[in-house]
C-alpha cells in the first residue's frame, strides 16, 4: 500500500500499479492459455506425484486459477492503526523540517 494522492484535507491510500492486488484483495478465477514455465511446473508435479490432474494441467489449451480472497484493503482496525501511526510519523516530519 502507498499514498496515491494528497490534497488539502485528504489522503487517498490504495495499491494503485501492483500487478494482481484486486484478484487478491477480492478473489476470483483467472483464465489463460498456459505459459511454457506453467507447463514445465505442471509435468514436474506429475513426473513426482503421478496424480494425473498434473497431466491433465500440462496437456490443457485453457488453465483457470482459482485465487481465494486474501483481503489486505478494506475496513479493518489494524489497518486503520496502520494508517494512523504513519500519518502521525508523517505529520511530525512536516512539522520538524517547518520549524
Amino acid at each position: 500500500m502507498r499514498i496515491l494522492r494528497l490534497s488539502g484535507n485528504s489522503i487517498t491510500v490504495g495499491s494503485q500499479g501492483i500487478r494482481y492486488a484486486q484478484i487478491h484483495n477480492t478473489g476470483g478465477t483467472i483464465t489463460q492459455i498456459p505459459t511454457d514455465r506453467q507447463r514445465r511446473f505442471f509435468w514436474a508435479q506429475y513426473r513426482q506425484t503421478k496424480n494425473d490432474m498434473w497431466k491433465h494441467a500440462a496437456l490443457a489449451q485453457i488453465i483457470n486459477i482459482r485465487i481465494p480472497q486474501r483481503k489486505f484493503i478494506g475496513q479493518s482496525a489494524g489497518l486503520n492503526k496502520r494508517i494512523e501511526r504513519q500519518l502521525t510519523r508523517e505529520l511530525m516530519r512536516i512539522l520538524e523540517t517547518n520549524l
